[in-house]
């Protein structure tokens, strides 16, 4: 059973946006998306202060609303 096209270009577009954000953005969201915990969980699982894992969360988020609207940026490396 495979997944239709569209979704697979979607994740793909994902993946790249993804790596192009920095080490500390990617790893705050694999905390606090990818493993469901809070800032706050996240922040002592990663030893940051909450309010970076905030920042990191936010920016991190508004990057890829950012890079996966833009399909030129999507292409780029």
């Amino acid at each position: 059973d495979s997944a239709p096209l569209p979704d697979i270009v979607a994740r793909v577009d994902l993946e790249r946006a993804i790596a192009r954000l920095s080490d500390g953005e990617r790893a705050v969201l694999a905390a606090c998306y990818g493993a469901d915990l809070s800032h706050d969980e996240a922040a002592k699982a990663l030893g940051l202060p909450l309010g970076t894992v905030k920042t990191h969360a936010n920016r991190a988020k508004a990057k890829l609303r950012a890079l996966l609207a833009d399909p030129v940026a999507k292409e780029r490396p």
